[in-house]
């Protein structure tokens, strides 16, 4: 999710999804749940071919998060010959309305084998819930 326009009036519940994934197109979607108003919102996409073998991806879903920072080592289904690079971002959030909206997330500890996946909030936010995709791909 590139850019959100919601109702202060609830929590901050986006995601952001794709689906019917074609050669040449996918249905996006960007959906608010509960008393969550959502004017409107942004994504972006990377269309890989499913044969494109230097490129791994996936996600994780963070549900009541119990510590902060929240990390987890995320491990390739296959090895890299060399640490690749990865990229992070959310598609799924759900954020208490009532406290300032801070969060952020990283790779770090990348090797050839996986990384470690980090989810931030900072002062008095809360996050009910998280989603993040990552992309790993060769350096070269």
């Amino acid at each position: 999710m590139v850019t959100l326009d919601v109702d202060k009036g609830a929590n901050i519940r986006a995601s952001a999804t794709i689906d019917h994934i074609k050669k040449a197109f996918g249905i996006y979607h960007i959906t608010s749940w509960s008393d969550t108003k959502l004017y409107s919102g942004i994504m972006s996409s990377l269309n890989l071919a499913p044969t494109d073998q230097d490129i791994l991806n996936g996600e994780w879903h963070m549900r009541n998060p119990r510590v902060d920072p929240a990390s987890t080592r995320i491990d390739f289904q296959r090895s890299f010959f060399t640490p690749p690079r990865v990229v992070v971002f959310f598609n799924l959030i759900d954020l208490e309305k009532n406290c300032n909206w801070r969060l952020k997330t990283t790779a770090t500890e990348i090797d050839t084998h996986g990384f470690t996946l980090n989810i931030e909030t900072w002062d008095d936010t809360i996050l009910h819930a998280a989603r993040v995709g990552w992309i790993a791909y060769p350096p070269d």
